[in-house]
């Protein structure tokens, strides 16, 4: 037996830790002679030997737990963990791994992995694995991978790039099962894919219902614009008529009789008008106009328009404009309808009394001027029970006001449109057997322009304006109807105008080639070439772009009035005619000459 060396030195902590213990046995005690103190070391020294024997022992268990922590982790991981030699070859892989495969592990050590790929992506896979080994560090490619039992899986393949001892390239994978997610992916693609079908039908539907809808709006333009034609054409015929027998020195009876036709006629007009206003409001087709007008001269205008029937009656009317500004800029022309319609009620329901057409300014923001109109009267109220329905189309307080009174029942429900284009609202504010109050209000801007002064004169100072600015100048009517030809004829020549008619596009055309005239009255709807197609045309004749050119049309839509002005005309006289608007329109366009 080796004895020990005595200058070995121990660890200094475990030599105290030897020595502690060795002095805590019993009988022990200080070596004496030289001898025992070698056997004193010889026990030191073997205590040691024990203590660092089971240190080792412990770190070695603690080892083989970390060892077996590691391994079940590797083992029983989310994702199959494998590592592949240079060759491809398996070298290792987990249990996840090879029950992903469907193989017993160690049947899978030192196979080629690329032998459980599907023989669809076995290409991409070496492709990737060559890529791998060579160049790059990390990458990750989708596969389809096959079991033991001939099923296949979609994996997700994430490998990186290690070196071994011998510094040879590994390649280690983390397989990942990812054929849930494909399957999601594919029916979130297929759910797509509907969804776009169904887009796409409905958009198609929707297409397609617009089309309906926009067909049966220019179905319904297209006939009420027919229509308008067709019932202004004959009222044209009646109201020329009966205008041309006025100058005729008719008797007392006859005038009378005349003055119950135009009466008729002007009623069946009125009709006409709110059918036609209401369906271009429904239709989103009614263009308000901004110019500047006189809220004086729209009052007096709307006075005037009923003065016969108040007088008729023995009624009052009063106007009061309070402190709202004469001059405003909007549309003149509905604001005088809907307070007309307001105030030929009022006359219609009053046998007696008062009736007062008001204005009231509303505070506004900015330079926004924002009024209250009114029309009060003490005439036969309404239940409250009916106010309700007031302002429906077609609806009237009470069916037999109809009979009693006449009216068609659109005169408020246009009035209410016309408020709501203008920016306000309308009501009424009634009590049966003592009067009602109809209201309305709009907006309107400052007016920009100062007034100019003219005043719009009558109709006898538009003739006398005519015969003295115009007399003689040549005016073409061109129509296909000979009634509407001869009344226009009849009133032109009344005015000292010298008139050729034709009967035709084509007509007019050949007429217009040979004589310069003064203006051209253009029926629009004619058969063969139409009004637009001989506009078109006698624009583009020689010295003839500049020939005022005035569409005579029984048509009151935008549309039919836009289609004239591009075909090249210059202005509209509606039908049926009136003596005063063909006179004051013929004043503007004529060429003026001295008068002698």
């Amino acid at each position: 037996m080796n004895s020990p060396d005595p200058d070995h030195e121990l660890d200094p902590q475990l030599r105290d830790a030897a020595e502690t213990q060795l002095k805590s046995a019993p009988m022990a005690s200080p070596p004496a002679r030289p001898v025992e103190a070698l056997l004193h070391e010889l026990q030191v020294h073997q205590i040691e030997l024990e203590m660092q024997n089971e240190t080792l022992q412990q770190a070695q268990m603690a080892l083989a737990e970390s060892r077996d922590r590691y391994r079940a982790l590797y083992d029983f991981a989310p994702v199959g963990y494998l590592t592949l030699t240079p060759d491809g070859l398996i070298s290792d892989i987990n249990l996840t791994g090879a029950t992903l495969l469907g193989v017993d592990r160690q049947r899978l050590l030192t196979k080629r992995f690329s032998s459980w790929v599907h023989p669809d992506d076995q290409d991409r896979w070496v492709r990737h694995f060559m890529d791998m080994k060579r160049q790059r560090e990390h990458g990750q490619i989708e596969v389809v991978m096959k079991r033991a039992d001939g099923t296949a899986f979609n994996a997700l393949l994430d490998c990186v790039r290690q070196n071994d001892n011998r510094g040879s390239p590994t390649v280690r994978i983390a397989l990942t099962d990812i054929s849930e997610r494909k399957r999601s992916e594919v029916e979130l693609e297929q759910h797509r894919h509907h969804l776009e079908a169904l887009v796409l039908s409905r958009t198609t539907e929707l297409a397609h219902a617009k089309e309906v809808a926009e067909d049966a709006s220019r179905a319904k333009s297209t006939f009420l614009s027919n229509m308008s034609h067709e019932i202004r054409t004959p009222m044209n015929a009646i109201i020329g008529f009966t205008q041309l027998l006025r100058r005729a020195a008719p008797t007392p009876e006859q005038a009378d009789r005349l003055d119950k036709i135009d009466t008729a006629a002007a009623h069946l007009l009125t009709i006409i008008n709110d059918i036609l206003d209401l369906s271009k409001i429904e239709a989103g087709k009614l263009v308000m106009e901004h110019t500047d007008f006189s809220l004086s001269t729209v009052l007096d205008e709307v006075c005037s328009l009923v003065s016969e029937q108040v007088k008729a009656k023995g009624l009052v009317i009063t106007v009061d404009a309070d402190d709202v500004p004469l001059r405003l800029r909007g549309d003149p022309t509905r604001l005088r309808q809907a307070l007309l319609n307001y105030t030929s009620n009022a006359v219609k329901f009053t046998e007696h009394g008062t009736i007062a057409l008001r204005a009231r300014l509303l505070p506004a923001q900015g330079d926004e001027i924002y009024a209250r109109f009114e029309v009060q009267d003490t005439g036969i109220g309404i239940e409250r029970e009916h106010i309700a329905h007031l302002f429906q189309a077609f609806e009237q307080a009470d069916a037999s006001t109809t009979r009693q009174f006449g009216g068609t029942g659109l005169g408020l429900a246009i009035t209410l449109r016309l408020a709501g284009l203008m920016g306000g609202e309308a009501g009424v504010e009634s009590e049966l057997g003592r009067g009602s109050t109809f209201w309305f209000t709009a907006r309107f801007e400052r007016a920009q322009n100062n007034p100019s002064g003219a005043v719009v004169g009558s109709e006898d100072d538009a003739l006398d304006k005519l015969r003295r600015c115009h007399g003689g100048a040549r005016v073409l009517v061109v129509d296909d109807n000979a009634i509407n030809r001869e009344i226009a004829s009849e009133l032109l020549r009344a005015a000292d105008l010298s008139v050729d008619t034709a009967t035709g596009g084509q007509e007019a055309i050949d007429k217009v080639r040979e004589t310069a005239y003064g203006v051209i009255l253009m029926d629009v709807q004619m058969p063969g070439v139409d009004g637009l197609a001989a506009t078109r045309a006698i624009r583009a004749l020689p010295g003839r772009a500049a020939t005022p050119i005035l569409a005579m049309t029984a048509n009151a839509f935008a549309q039919d009035q836009h289609g004239c002005l591009e075909a090249g005309m210059n202005d509209f006289v509606s039908k049926p005619m009136r003596r005063d608007a063909l006179f004051t329109t013929l004043c503007k366009w004529l060429p003026s000459r001295a008068p002698s």
